[in-house]
């Protein structure tokens, strides 16, 4: 709870993976926040992986009916509990238990005669669930405690010993391959620097393992580690987990970055630097970005940590830095110092120097006379800022040294150049770089990193959000062994070693978490940026082919041929219809030629139809949040598809949360297979209604993804989304609005009209280059009896749609005469909850979308300047309809001052319920589970009826499939 066992593991999952409560070390639910992986856990400091949700995949391989863990007080937690089945029909219900789930997730049960209590028949367990508390909200049994308060523990813990030391972290490697190569051996492949490397292991008798090295320049080392008996006691109080939330190598299958470490050294090497009884040896970092390039920090104390002087409980000194092998050709140096905080949007900055001379070999303690500074992101000023971090474990900041051929040429402006203007202004001027890490450990005190919040009861934490990025389980780089079994390798922040390309023997690498498998097909068609006369079918083929599209308006027997096109494999092929009439239903088929002079072959006719005029009736229908993840249904998510093909709408919305890139942290890239598998799916129903776009919270396209990474996530993912699915041409005819890149720097905020309807697509992304900040008059991440519901937090002002993209929005309402006026977006611009942006109607009267600080004064004149009015006011003014937005995964149906707030449901979470509305704020309206859609029709008059179309598969016994659960008008 949030008040209790905050140290140490609660249960130990099946695989002999620890699971750790759900709060991070600063009391917030780390599955909200994105902390987590696809399966639940994330890596600790010291690479141990660990779980803080339910790891539902492991149902997969135990089987139904069966614990996916033990909670440390000894009674099982099984998988989802469907309230819903009947006694004896489902086996997610064990022991025939059917009552409705406690405080703590369980409930009572009845066993076989001598398994139960005292030898009797009754016995209870616990359940997972996809909201707070996942797992085990509390203990139910007996249990022994060290610590008090939240820094107490179970006693004794689940926990396993890493079998190789943790090393310093390959900075900028990326995992590629990890596979079974015998009986007992493994090999994990990664890239460094562009060049192949591997680790290969096998486990001999008595529990000793080989290891082999190869490195980027193939050198191979050899070494040989045997299993230390260290596990099973309790731990000393005081030594505490110290979760992080890092991508890392690959998890060691229990405890996490522990506030101190009693073992002993390993002996010195290039890769582990003397430390403790050497402090006057140079540390380096372990695996310089460029060869020969070094970086070495004198501020340290005896343990290798950074000195208090150099921190805000000291003098608050930037720390004496010296590098060397600086490539030939050098005219001028930059140093950076930044942290990754867990649950963070951005890195803090901590250095931003350049335009040292090359001649510099150093910067000195305190330095202010070399250089020219830069603005940090504590304090934003152009200072070196002094970490501060509160928290317990230690704290990883890294510098950073840039060789570079020329002065960089920043606009410092009246604030002072970023960090991300440097990376972006030295991309092709770097020759070289190097890093180092500086830990620090803070005893308390305030910080850059917010303490948690102290409140009241056993149980604390929230509802969590959208499913997961990507580590497994396993040895630091192969082989650790983990309390119940072998791991099967390291992961590195995305599916390796445990999910889509894994192959390990052990039972991570068995497990799927992001469904990006889809069935065997010729190819998909999906029709995008429809306008009065034209719109482009967007097609990709499975196999080489030279194609076109033949098509007719509906009822000509003329038919008109676009130019053909030689389509590769897997690649994406935009198709011009053009010169189409206005209010019109047009047929068209892919026409294809697998070889020169063969004959042709043409699939089958398919129908859509242009833009209405004002005056007409028609249909659309909207989506939000299909995840692929963990917590779909594949199968469900394509019967929601069919489900709207059937309805034949005129056009679909997806609200976002398509393609869940920054799930994947650093290693971004990895979401590709969501983009191309999404193209399976829109293809079901977007053949024949052309699909409008909405970016989501995980989709990786965020102006704080660029500014803190230069071009990176955000420039990566837009390129992904819109080479797949092309956005609206701004003409200033069919649409208005933004969709093009700039500079590294995307928008995706459009306007059209269809018949008597003003569209309005809106982008709360982009444009919030501004990191979130913690704090600020709200009550942090709640949950539990006690603390019912997220709390407005003022570092929600950080998010904005920008003043342009506001200005767009109050002119095109204004402009406007159309009798209905419907927004689409994500979740509102602040929402409750800090980072976690929950919430509709209540979230309404807060931050830019309401003008409210988090306390409920009004905020909006002294952070919105010369704004004219909160966003929410601008819709009542020019009389919007409707907002719809997803990002909560339920349906909620409210209103305020005239305008609804329509919650979209999932798609394909076959199990969505409504126990998370409460802690995202939903307190008025219709208030429902997933999964489903909604379908909106609109009248010729103008006025619209929003229906939520249950999506049920066959032998469904709660509802029917394209059941109407629940419907209203907007007259």
């Amino acid at each position: 709870g949030k008040n209790a066992l905050m140290r140490g593991a609660v249960a130990l999952a099946a695989n002999g993976i620890p699971i750790f409560n759900a709060l991070n070390n600063r009391g917030v639910d780390s599955f909200s926040i994105g902390e987590l992986d696809e399966f639940g856990g994330h890596c600790g400091r010291a690479d141990d992986y660990h779980y803080h949700a339910a790891p539902l995949a492991i149902g997969a391989i135990v089987g139904k009916g069966k614990p996916i863990a033990y909670a440390l007080d000894g009674f099982p937690i099984y998988g989802l509990f469907d309230p819903a089945a009947k006694p004896g029909d489902d086996l997610a219900c064990p022991c025939g238990a059917h009552d409705k789930l406690d405080e703590l997730n369980g409930h009572f049960c009845e066993l076989p005669k001598g398994q139960g209590f005292g030898g009797g028949t009754r016995s209870y367990h616990y359940h997972a669930s996809k909201s707070y508390p996942y797992i085990n909200g509390g203990m139910k049994g007996k249990v022994t405690l060290n610590g008090e308060g939240n820094e107490s523990e179970i006693n004794p813990q689940a926990h396993a010993n890493p079998l190789r030391p943790a090393l310093q972290a390959l900075r900028g490697a990326r995992i590629t391959g990890f596979k079974q190569t015998g009986e007992k051996a493994w090999t994990l492949e990664y890239e460094l620097a562009g060049k192949k490397c591997t680790i290969a292991y096998r486990v001999e008798s008595e529990g000793k393992v080989n290891f082999e090295f190869t490195d980027a320049d193939g050198k191979v080392t050899k070494e040989t580690y045997t299993g230390r008996d260290q596990g099973g006691a309790g731990r000393p109080r005081g030594q505490g987990r110290g979760q992080g939330g890092g991508q890392g190598g690959g998890g060691q299958g229990g405890r996490g970055g522990q506030q101190r470490d009693d073992r002993p050294p390993p002996p010195p090497t290039d890769d582990n630097p003397p430390r403790g009884d050497q402090p006057d040896a140079p540390r380096v970092a372990k695996t310089p970005n460029t060869p020969g390039m070094n970086l070495e920090c004198a501020s340290l104390d005896a343990n290798g940590m950074l000195e208090t002087r150099c921190t805000c409980d000291g003098d608050s000194l930037s720390p004496a830095l010296k590098w060397s092998g600086l490539p030939a050709g050098t005219k001028s140096i930059a140093v950076t110092m930044h942290h990754i905080p867990p649950g963070a949007e951005s890195d803090h900055v901590y250095i931003m120097l350049y335009a040292i001379p090359a001649t510099a070999t150093g910067i000195g303690e305190g330095a202010r006379d070399i250089g020219t500074w830069g603005v940090n992101t504590v304090n934003r000023r152009r200072e070196y800022a002094p970490p501060c971090s509160k928290g317990p474990g230690v704290k990883v900041y890294t510098a950073t040294v840039y060789a570079l051929s020329e002065e960089p040429k920043l606009d410092a402006g009246r604030d002072g150049a970023t960090r991300a203007q440097l990376l972006k202004a030295i991309e092709k001027t770097t020759l070289g770089t190097a890093s180092f890490d500086l830990r620090f450990e803070r005893k308390g005190g305030g910080g850059d990193d917010q303490p948690p919040q102290q409140r009241g009861g056993a149980r604390g934490g929230q509802g969590g959000g959208g499913r997961r990025g990507g580590q497994g389980g396993g040895g630091q780089g192969g082989g650790g062994q983990g309390g119940g079994g072998q791991g099967g390798g390291g992961q590195g922040g995305g599916e390796q070693g445990g999910g889509e390309q894994g192959g390990g023997g052990g039972l991570l690498s068995r497990m799927t978490a992001f469904h990006t498998d889809v069935p065997a097909h010729d190819f998909d068609i999906v029709l995008l940026r429809p306008t009065r006369d034209a719109i482009t079918a967007s097609v990709v083929v499975a196999t080489d082919r030279l194609a076109a599209i033949e098509f007719a308006r509906e009822g000509d027997a003329q038919r008109r041929t676009t130019d053909k096109q030689q389509l590769k494999a897997g690649t994406t092929a935009s198709f011009a219809l053009d010169a189409l009439a206005p209010d019109a239903a047009y047929t068209y088929r892919l026409v294809w030629w697998p070889a020169a002079g063969t004959e042709p072959t043409r699939s089958d006719e398919l129908r859509f139809h242009t833009p209405r005029p004002s005056g007409s009736s028609f249909t659309f229908d909207i989506q939000a949040d299909s995840h692929l993840d963990a917590n779909m249904d594949p199968k469900v998510y394509e019967q929601t598809l069919r489900n709207v093909r059937a309805d034949k709408p005129d056009f679909f919305v997806d609200l976002g949360d398509t393609f869940m890139t920054d799930k994947r942290g650093q290693d971004y890239e990895r979401a590709l297979p969501q983009y191309d598998a999404q193209r399976y799916y829109f293809g079901i129903a977007c053949d024949t209604a052309p699909l409008f776009m909405v970016l989501g919270n995980h989709d990786g396209e965020k102006g704080d993804e660029n500014g803190a990474q230069g071009r990176g996530m955000g420039e990566w993912s837009y390129k992904q989304r819109t080479a797949r699915f092309p956005a609206p041409v701004i003409d200033g005819k069919m649409f208005t609005g933004a969709t093009a890149m700039k500079d590294g720097h995307g928008a995706n905020y459009y306007a059209f009209e269809w018949g008597d309807a003003l569209c309005v697509v809106l982008d709360p992304f982009w444009f919030a280059t501004e990191r979130m900040r913690g704090g600020g008059g709200g009550g942090g991440a709640g949950g539990g009896p006690d603390v019912k519901q997220l709390e407005p937090q003022d570092a929600s002002w950080s998010r904005t749609l920008g003043r342009a993209q506001y200005d767009w929005l109050a002119d095109t309402l204004a402009k406007s005469k159309a009798k209905r006026k419907f927004v689409f977006i994500h979740h509102l611009v602040g929402g409750i909850g800090g980072p976690a942006a929950r919430g509709g109607v209540e979230s309404a009267p807060f931050f830019e979308w309401g003008g409210k600080n988090a306390n409920g004064s009004d905020g909006f004149a002294e952070h919105r300047p010369s704004w004219p009015m909160p966003i929410h006011q601008l819709l009542v003014k020019h009389g919007v309809s409707a907002v719809f937005h997803g990002h909560d995964h339920l349906y909620v149906h409210s209103s305020k001052d005239g305008v609804v707030y329509q919650c979209v449901p999932q798609p394909g979470n076959a199990a969505g319920g409504t126990r998370s509305a409460e802690e995202y704020g939903y307190a008025s309206g219709t208030i429902l589970g997933s999964p489903g859609y909604l379908r909106v029709k609109v009248d010729a008059d103008g006025a619209a009826k929003i229906q939520f179309v249950r999506s049920a598969l066959d032998g469904n016994t709660r509802d029917k499939n394209g059941t109407v659960i629940d419907s209203y008008e907007i007259q």
